[in-house]
């Protein structure tokens, strides 16, 4: 049976129950129970999907010009592909809205976004927003030039603001000083800071490292990666807590996508 088949047969028990909800869920009802994406593309002929993207985070998501590209493109458009094939009278489009480390659950939990789409660790839920299952995995390592290990007795290690990676790095060296901990806006902000010896190494996520070192034309072999939790970090899509329908479905899209996207990386 092919992926388009698959998908058709999950996505259609969502139009048959919209479809007997909407009568019945006319006047206070309403306010209390909004209706929910499926059932807003259900009821019109043209829908809008928004989705949240990172502008630095190749390969799953970045930004070159005014354009996005990798992963997360790939998955906005099967979204797109399976509904049209399972409701062939609508119309769907997908506008990209640029998110960050800071903006990613405060965009959805305020329906500013349908869909945040980015490498999100999975772990405790923000408030108004949930996880979808793991889309791919990696692990936290730290990046330094070829040759050298970071010693964390006296070094300095560069993080993103507002990561779980700081923490991840404090639990790993219980002895590591606040001062020896740089903080960076973005990624390439920080590689380039390794590369003019600014500090010693740089914590992130294996898969984020080696995509930013090639969107910066620096080639990975040149560099060590010092794992610190092989596979151990999952990433997940990020949906309102609301919308229980319209997770069920982004998941069986995650379970049916190329396999190759959900290896340990």
């Amino acid at each position: 049976m092919s992926r388009a088949v698959r998908l058709t047969k999950f996505f259609f028990p969502f139009v048959v129950s919209t479809a007997i909800i909407i009568p019945i869920g006319l006047g206070l009802a309403n306010l209390w129970n909004p209706p929910g994406i499926l059932e807003k593309i259900e009821k019109q002929d043209e829908f809008t999907i928004k989705i949240g993207l990172r502008a630095d985070s190749s390969p799953i998501s970045h930004r070159k010009g005014d354009k996005y590209e990798w992963y997360c493109t790939d998955f906005a458009e099967l979204i797109r592909s399976q509904i049209e094939k399972s409701l062939p009278n609508k119309t769907i489009n997908i506008e990209f809205h640029e998110t960050s480390l800071k903006t990613r659950f405060r965009k959805v939990a305020k329906n500013t976004i349908h869909l945040e789409c980015g490498p999100n660790t999975i772990g405790n839920n923000h408030k108004g927003t949930q996880f979808s299952i793991p889309f791919m995995s990696t692990s936290v390592s730290i990046l330094t030039k070829k040759g050298r290990r970071f010693d964390s007795n006296n070094e300095t290690i560069g993080v993103l603001k507002s990561s779980s990676t700081k923490n991840s790095i404090k639990q790993h060296f219980t002895g590591l000083k606040t001062n020896q901990i740089q903080e960076y806006g973005s990624r390439a902000e920080a590689i380039n800071a390794l590369n003019h010896q600014e500090i010693d190494a740089f914590v992130s996520d294996k898969i984020i490292l080696i995509g930013g070192l090639q969107i910066l034309g620096f080639d990975p072999e040149n560099y060590e990666f010092q794992e610190l939790n092989p596979g151990n970090k999952k990433y997940g899509m990020i949906i309102s807590s609301k919308e229980t329908e319209w997770l069920f479905f982004i998941n069986q899209l995650i379970k049916n996508k190329d396999p190759e996207y959900q290896c340990q990386l």
